[in-house]
């Protein structure tokens, strides 16, 4: 308003001297020629078309210098924080539906579901799941923990760690391990790996028949994960599954209520209502994998569970939960940053 006010006088002694292009109107006072003044940006600042530019001066400096403070600031706004914000919306918009990746409908999600032989989500959830008492005794959890340490101190495994809303910036709540890198579970937990396969037949043979038209050959185990969460780790995600795959197994390796407390299992089932799935130190629960299936938030302690993925396809061995069932070679590094962001907003809500 100074500005304007200065101009308008320098106007009214007769001393102005316009920059070409410039026009002035003697009858608009600073108010109105104010008021009046349109500033018009176009291709993001390649050119700037100011309609009664009062900005023009005639030592020469910039527009941009005189410009309104308030545009300047809200450009700069946009291009420090709109875009890095509207860039990372959209690679969450992407990835946001690992189970359909490529934004397909449910009915196409569907169709290629049973094309591979596998069951839709809502086949899945009628279903049961399946609680095994003791799968793993006090001595084998204690050497299951020792050798996923082991494989851990290699650095050789993926690993993934989450943070969660509410809690401080960078705080991880939520830690996945990636045993399956390499084939180091199935060279160095071989016992583990064989005992939870035979688990899966069994509990399969006795409850869903899902594996008994497949080759024995060509089911593996797609993903082996380590999960340890904190307070406020979760899986929150609505509607969650695990896509692709055929049986899920989780084994406890703590003891709910002494160790931690919350991080249960629940599932939505087919009556609408929501069933709780509680299971104790070296217990293991199985189910269908396209079963929708949450993590409570954990409120105190650690709880960590050995979660195994089982589907018709090749063994991975690459550091994370793999969709090719071509060769794949990715090794994301111990904290991938960007895959944490999208999984963050994915799982975590």
């Amino acid at each position: 308003g100074q500005f304007c006010l200065r101009r308008w006088r320098t106007m009214a002694s007769g001393r102005a001297r316009a920059l070409p292009g410039v026009r002035f109107r003697r009858h608009l006072s600073p108010i109105s020629s104010l008021s009046r003044k349109k500033i018009n940006v176009q291709s993001l600042g390649r050119k700037i078309r100011l309609r009664y530019r009062g900005f023009g001066s005639s030592d020469g400096r910039s527009i941009a210098k005189e410009a309104d403070p308030f545009w300047l600031g809200l450009g700069a706004f946009l291009a420090c924080v709109g875009v890095p914000a509207a860039a990372t919306y959209g690679l969450w918009r992407g990835l946001r539906s690992p189970a359909s990746i490529g934004e397909v409908t449910e009915e196409e999600r569907d169709r290629k579901f049973q094309e591979i032989g596998l069951l839709t989500p809502k086949e899945a959830q009628k279903s049961q799941v399946v609680l095994v008492k003791r799968l793993f005794s006090e001595d084998e959890i204690k050497n299951i923990k020792e050798e996923i340490e082991s494989i851990r101190q290699s650095n050789k495994p993926g690993v993934l760690e989450r943070g969660s809303p509410g809690q401080p910036w960078l705080t991880t709540v939520w830690r996945t391990t990636y045993l399956h890198t390499n084939g180091l579970f199935r060279s160095q937990m071989a016992a583990v790996h064989n005992k939870l396969r035979d688990a899966m037949f069994s509990v399969d043979a006795a409850n869903w028949n899902q594996l008994n038209n497949r080759d024995p050959n060509d089911l593996t185990f797609r993903t082996v994960e380590f999960h340890e969460y904190w307070p406020g780790g979760q899986l929150s995600q609505d509607l969650h599954f695990d896509s692709g795959s055929i049986i899920t197994a989780d084994v406890m390796l703590e003891q709910p209520g002494q160790d931690f407390e919350g991080g249960e299992v629940s599932t939505p089932e087919c009556d609408g209502k929501r069933a709780v799935h509680v299971f104790e130190k070296g217990d293991a629960i199985f189910f269908l994998s396209h079963k929708y299936h949450n993590v409570h938030p954990v409120t105190r302690g650690k709880r960590a569970v050995l979660v195994a993925e089982l589907w018709e396809g090749p063994e991975r061995s690459c550091g994370h939960r793999c969709w090719s069932r071509e060769e794949c070679s990715y090794m994301p590094p111990k904290k991938h940053v960007l895959q944490a962001v999208v999984e963050n907003a994915y799982l975590l809500g």
